[in-house]
């Protein structure tokens, strides 16, 4: 198989099957397939849209095209993860201006949360994970957000780093490292 003639077959309308549209995720994931190349692929789906069947094989090859992370340390616990869930979230819409966006990613076995810097300062990365740390701003919270955060990873050995990059506060935990 080919990539342009897959993308080529996108873009003339024609069905693709679940084994050329694996390949080309596959590909692309291994890097074999170039940027320019998954650009007209992407193009030529936006214009020409995806059959139900199409889009269920893009989305089960994307979803197998990573590397997969178990949550089996999650079953007993998952009251733990969705209150590190809750404070991230909770913490970077708290602390973000109305207008601004707060963004959640998940890929490579990581979870960014975050959310521009309403004083376009970084915080103090010394306290930033202590219990009862406010910011300049006293806002709604009583102080235990990232605290618990940092509390919830420890036990996991999941690591946890903060960043401001770009006037933006980032929350990254990592599943697959373990606390330094």
């Amino acid at each position: 198989m080919l990539p342009q003639e897959i993308i080529r077959k996108t873009r003339s309308h024609e069905k693709l099957t679940a084994e050329e549209i694996e390949f080309f995720i596959r590909g692309l994931s291994r890097g074999d397939i170039a940027d320019i190349q998954a650009a007209s692929f992407t193009m030529a789906v936006f214009l020409n849209g995806l059959s139900r069947e199409e889009t269920l094989a893009l989305t089960l090859a994307m979803r197998d095209s990573g590397e997969k992370l178990s949550w089996k340390e999650l079953r007993d616990k998952p009251v733990l993860f969705d209150c590190l869930l809750k404070n991230l979230i909770v913490n970077a819409i708290r602390h973000s201006t109305s207008y601004d966006k707060v963004r959640i990613l998940l890929e490579d076995g990581r979870l960014t949360v975050c959310n521009a810097s309403a004083s376009r300062k970084p915080l103090d990365a010394g306290t930033l994970f202590r219990r009862f740390r406010s910011g300049e701003v006293r806002q709604k919270g009583n102080g235990l957000g990232l605290a618990i955060v940092k509390a919830i990873c420890n036990f996991h050995n999941w690591a946890v780093e903060y960043r401001f990059e770009a006037g933006f506060h980032k929350f990254i935990i990592d599943f697959r490292s373990k606390q330094p």
